[in-house]
């Protein structure tokens, strides 16, 4: 399968377009473009959100809101993402590196007993806080799980790499619609709306 796709010249040439792209785009997060797109029009100043999994998109989406919350696994690459949030001066992120509870490789579930300390941050926070979760690092599923509440209704849960699970498996509750779906040649991002209902 990874033969035949490095050496299809639609696939060698829409990963030269990505590539492209980040180069010319440094301080875009790593999403597919028509979601960086979307979410530009769609942000307010005002919204306070939180992201499992940082980098890139850390000082794009402080930048874009009120208040960021984020949480980092890998403190090799926390302390590299520090040091670009303090050189941009930007102080409306509130930085959070935690290692995981459980080895890298092992397959996420959606319940653990107890809570990796990873996914659990996100409780100490009230039902409704935040206006969108991003889920874009370790225990995706436990992530979308412990968030679920934590999303007021009316924001968005942003699904990067949406495209490695069916979307059923992902545990998406049924009062949440697909309100953007794009990829590029490398993976999906796939944004929900929270509507009220169960």
């Amino acid at each position: 399968m990874l033969l035949r796709q490095i050496i299809n010249p639609v696939y060698l040439v829409g990963r030269l377009q990505v590539a492209w792209w980040e180069k010319l785009h440094p301080d875009l997060p790593w999403m597919s473009p028509g979601a960086v797109r979307f979410l530009e029009g769609f942000l307010k100043k005002s919204d306070v959100g939180i992201e499992f999994g940082s980098g890139r998109s850390t000082l794009w989406f402080a930048r874009h809101s009120h208040h960021l919350t984020s949480v980092e696994h890998d403190t090799k690459w926390a302390t590299i993402v520090k040091g670009m949030i303090q050189e941009a001066g930007v102080d409306n992120i509130e930085y959070h590196p935690i290692p995981l509870d459980h080895p890298e490789e092992e397959p996420h579930r959606k319940f653990y007993d107890p809570l990796p300390k990873y996914v659990d941050l996100i409780n100490q926070y009230p039902d409704g806080h935040f206006d969108f979760v991003i889920v874009d690092g370790h225990y995706r599923v436990a992530c979308i799980a412990a968030a679920v509440a934590k999303l007021k209704v009316g924001g968005i849960l942003i699904l990067d790499n949406s495209d490695w699970l069916p979307l059923k498996e992902w545990g998406i509750p049924d009062n949440f619609r697909i309100l953007h779906r794009s990829r590029n040649v490398k993976s999906e991002t796939t944004i929900f709306l929270k509507s009220a209902g169960v």
